[in-house]
């Protein structure tokens, strides 16, 4: 048989290489275990931010107040007639309806016509006279269209005007019946 012979260094050399392995190898794993335990952290923190957000949906929120209307004037119902004239048609095409919520800046009226007009149009509001026997007063008024909403349950349409300049005095006696007339504040209108 043939035998071969070691030589010490070699052993030793061999020892050594095999000793550093096993450092690699433990400082690897002390590594790992110092990243697994920084990611453990980590998902314990996301875990309860997780059950904090759960806590927080299933709790019943408290009512909130609901939302109110921003508006420069007050509104106030009313019942007048109104003439909507388009000047800028050939024809002047007059539309007819009745007003039913009015303020110093506007007025909502209901109209069998949809009608919305990109150009201003005059609006003549038949404003009852407060004395008994005495005919309505004109206020004439170019305005600018809003918006047209199809009334449920009903042939109509709500269209809104915004009031951007009165005739005369317009302004002066529409304020003063207002002033007498009640107002009202409703948050399913959304009309002026």
């Amino acid at each position: 048989m043939n035998h071969k012979k070691h030589n010490p260094d070699d052993r030793k050399e061999r020892d050594e290489t095999e000793e550093g392995r096993l450092e690699m190898l433990e400082q690897r794993i002390l590594d790992l275990e110092a990243d697994l335990e920084y990611k453990n952290q980590q998902l314990q923190k996301l875990q309860a931010r997780d059950l904090d957000f759960r806590e927080e949906a299933a709790a019943p929120s408290p009512p909130q107040a609901p939302k109110i209307e921003q508006r420069t004037y007050p509104r106030h119902l009313i019942d007048w007639r109104v003439a909507v004239v388009n000047e800028n048609d050939a024809d002047r095409k007059t539309y007819h309806g009745r007003a039913c919520n009015i303020s110093l800046g506007g007025v909502s009226i209901l109209c069998e016509h949809n009608i919305f007009f990109a150009e201003s149009v005059i609006l003549l509001l038949s404003m009852p006279s407060r004395s008994p026997g005495s005919r309505p007063r004109i206020i004439e008024v170019t305005s600018q269209t809003l918006h047209t909403v199809l009334v449920l349950n009903q042939p109509q349409f709500r269209i809104g005007f915004r009031f951007l300049k009165f005739k005369r005095d317009g302004k002066r006696r529409l304020e003063e019946y207002l002033t007498q007339a009640p107002q009202f504040t409703s948050l399913s209108v959304r009309d002026i």
